[in-house]
């Protein structure tokens, strides 16, 4: 449980220049989020995510950005989030859980922090993590009858569900 090493801000700082060299005034945020913008972080288990919003996402948008991510997923980042504003408003009920993961915890890198005002219906939500919990039964279910009793089936399954709460723990 730490905070980013010296040489992880380092490596953040250099993809952060690459994005603003290439997108320039087209980058509005660039974030990091999740565990790596927290106390959570664990060098060499989490992942570094980040988020991109441009004015608009286009394919122009996403072929820049393509070399860059790829040279830098080499070097464990993930795919970045790439969303637009119109984007941001309109899938606040659909993906609440998401949105919210980054509005919670977040570090702006470059431009301005456009996730400081969003707001999110606490129904939506509770909608998604329903959908969520509910799908994950239903999977879990399929599974278990898939695994027609076999003991080392069932303890596959079991070490599956198992990492599925650690992740979200």
């Amino acid at each position: 449980m730490s905070r980013l090493d010296a040489r992880t801000d380092g490596a953040l700082a250099a993809f952060t220049r690459d994005v603003q060299t290439a997108l320039g005034d087209d980058l509005l945020c660039l974030a990091l989020y999740g565990s790596a913008a927290g106390d959570d972080w664990i060098e060499g288990q989490s992942d570094l995510n980040v988020t991109l919003v441009v004015p608009r996402v286009t394919f122009a948008v996403l072929e820049t950005l393509e070399p860059i991510v790829a040279r830098w997923r080499k070097k464990g980042l993930a795919p970045p989030a790439v969303m637009d504003l119109e984007y941001l408003a309109r899938a606040r009920d659909i993906f609440p859980m998401e949105i919210d993961d980054i509005r919670r915890q977040h570090r702006v890198l470059a431009g301005r922090d456009v996730f400081a005002d969003v707001t999110l219906d606490p129904a939506a939500i509770r909608r998604e993590c329903e959908g969520e919990v509910r799908g994950k039964l239903l999977r879990l279910r399929a599974l278990f009858l898939e695994s027609a009793g076999r003991p080392e089936a069932l303890e596959a399954l079991m070490h599956v569900a198992e990492h599925q709460r650690a992740a979200i723990m």
